[in-house]
């Protein structure tokens, strides 16, 4: 199997085209990451008190913390009814409202009738009806997990509200960047040429630690232009065709989320099956990484949270990319390595 993995390679200039999110939106800010699109909101918004899911990123939720906001969780998970939960809320005044749309497959909502300010993230959905229809206040989304850039996060006002004031990027932004792509470059050539894995996963290491301690800061200029000429249409529907694909090849026995809806899901970030158990998962998260398949768990629920259902299905998913750097051949060869596992245990 093609090591892929979660880290972009440099991707070939196919994909360059029309832009349909920024055709849509047209009024948005870029950051270097998705915090700092948070960061950007929050600081402007001045609001006492964020309501945040329950199943989210703890990384983001700690960040947001040192933001100087009130965090209140809510019982919100993939497999939950958020339309319902999102209206019985106790807000309060200067309270703000996020909400997420899990692996790109929720269908349109909308904040009518909430009393509150609503940020949407659409990192996983990035071009939706729901994220290009939106009616919410602010949407967010971190552009560097789903597109083959170095950073990368957006802020838009679906209201056409006042956006911050647009930020430069930083001198350790630039260089962050620069480092990363020569980590791209390298792991383009790794995957045609083979060689020694460690030139460029100690680049893509260091660079990621240097993105959790950067300083608020505006998107680098190689990923903006990226960013915006990119035909992220195209880009996402060979990423849902994969994952159509891959439905129809793995077992009936698998539980895939969003299977059930597959003829009218909007898009798919990823493959996310979901286990019997916490140790079949580490089973089999361990059995795709023998075979170079590289899963991620999204996201790491504290063990002394309140939010059983969202711990529940922490412990239990496993998130496999299945995006335009796969061919039809990778997605087969990744569903047989898949379905082989099921037909051993």
């Amino acid at each position: 199997m093609i090591e892929f993995g979660s880290d972009f390679h440099k991707c070939e200039q196919s994909y360059i085209g029309s832009s349909l999110l920024f055709e849509k939106i047209k009024h948005y800010n870029l950051y270097s990451c998705g915090r700092h699109a948070i960061e950007a909101i929050i600081t402007q918004g001045k609001w006492k008190r964020i309501w945040i899911p329950a199943y989210f990123c703890y990384t983001v939720i700690e960040f947001i913390k040192k933001l100087g906001i009130e965090v209140v969780l809510y019982n919100d998970h993939p497999l939950s009814d958020d339309e319902t939960v999102v209206r019985q809320l106790p807000y309060k005044e200067d309270d703000v409202l996020f909400r997420t749309d899990y692996f790109g497959l929720r269908t349109l909502r909308t904040n009518k009738g909430i009393s509150v300010p609503v940020i949407e993230d659409h990192t996983h959905g990035l071009i939706t009806d729901w994220s290009l229809n939106s009616d919410a206040d602010w949407c967010v989304a971190s552009l560097r997990k789903i597109l083959p850039i170095a950073s990368g996060g957006i802020l838009w006002s679906p209201k056409l509200l006042q956006l911050p004031i647009d930020i430069t990027p930083t001198e350790e932004c630039k260089n962050m960047a620069e480092l990363r792509y020569e980590a791209m470059s390298l792991k383009a050539k790794y995957l045609v040429n083979g060689g020694d894995k460690e030139n460029f996963r100690n680049k893509y290491i260091n660079t990621e630690e240097q993105i959790d301690n950067l300083k608020f800061s505006g998107i680098d200029v190689t990923s903006k232009l990226i960013s915006e000429n990119l035909d992220i249409k195209k880009w996402t529907d060979v990423k849902l065709n994969n994952w159509l694909n891959a439905i129809d090849i793995l077992s009936d026995s698998i539980q895939i989320i969003g299977k059930q809806e597959k003829h009218s899901i909007p898009q798919a970030f990823s493959l996310v099956l979901l286990a019997k158990t916490k140790c079949e998962r580490e089973d089999l998260r361990n059995y795709l990484i023998q075979n170079s398949v590289y899963p991620a768990i999204l996201w790491k629920i504290p063990d002394d949270t309140i939010f059983k259902d969202a711990k529940n299905f922490s412990d239990r998913m496993l998130s496999i990319h299945c995006d335009a750097r796969y061919d039809p051949n990778d997605i087969k060869q990744l569903c047989n390595i898949i379905n082989n596992f099921h037909d051993i245990n």
